[in-house]
């Protein structure tokens, strides 16, 4: 799990909480929400090993799978950028 809070003094909303996670079995990770914090609240977690937690409401990210097309792009994008040529192997 993963929590992170921002602060900016100037801004209308003072602090916010990203909540999610980091999951390597499908490239997805949970996200539990971002909340927007005030003088005087509470933030209470309770951390466990046990994986019955509050399910996340979606999970974000690119499956390996959706990694490694976007690669391939990119690689083939930065190969014609460069006047490169790609030679794949035929097996």
């Amino acid at each position: 799990m993963r929590g992170s809070c921002t602060y900016d003094p100037h801004a209308e909303e003072a602090l916010r909480l990203h909540l999610g996670g980091m999951d390597d079995t499908d490239g997805k990770h949970p996200h539990w929400g971002d909340f927007d914090l005030h003088v005087g609240e509470q933030v209470v977690m309770s951390i466990h090993d046990d994986r019955n937690g509050d399910v996340p409401i979606e999970r974000r990210g690119l499956t390996r799978d959706e990694t490694q097309i976007e690669k391939k792009i990119y690689v083939r994008k930065m190969a014609k950028e460069f006047g490169w040529t790609i030679v794949e192997d035929a097996s």
